[in-house]
């Protein structure tokens, strides 16, 4: 169970097109006025699925041992409103995550922006996930979510706040 967009409840992570539109419209809800007015027309779940596959590139930001921050670009992809990302085995965000899942993350090109913040939990390695793989791999407009032979990580970012303009 992870904190609603709204601060105080809870709700549980993002597992369908349907709360991750939820999500979206609660953090606008909630959003400043300046945050408001750079969104524009409001973004549907499935234009943000749409984006995310088309765009990726996830920036993941987590905070070092030492408090130090530390952003990477990793592969994202998103099926079913759920977001996944990649996550090397022994680089720093590996170690981050392990040690904290928070994350803050974005995903944006020339036009559009997404930014959100939650947790990040561990899947598992694309060969523990065939299916799931095989279907961002469908998801993906280059038609694999990873390199061939890759045998990272598989995340899933589990939101609280998403906005996307």
């Amino acid at each position: 169970m992870f904190p609603s967009a709204e601060g105080g409840g809870v709700s549980s992570p993002i597992v369908s097109i349907e709360t991750l539109q939820d999500l979206l419209d609660a953090s606008m809800a909630v959003a400043s006025p300046f945050t408001r007015s750079l969104e524009g027309e409001n973004r549907t779940a499935h234009q943000v699925e749409e984006f995310i596959n088309a765009t990726r590139n996830v920036t993941l930001a987590v905070v070092r041992r030492n408090g130090q921050p530390h952003a990477v670009p990793v592969i994202g992809g998103c099926i079913d409103g759920e977001i996944y990302v990649t996550v090397s085995p022994g680089s720093v965000l590996a170690n981050c995550l392990d040690r904290s899942p928070e994350i803050a993350f974005t995903v944006a090109n020339l036009v559009h922006s997404l930014i959100g913040s939650g947790t990040a939990k561990k899947v598992g390695r694309p060969s523990e996930s065939a299916e799931l793989c095989e279907r961002l791999d469908c998801a993906s407009p280059l038609g694999k979510f990873a390199p061939d032979g890759w045998n990272g990580f598989v995340y899933t970012v589990h939101s609280r706040r998403l906005f996307a303009w």
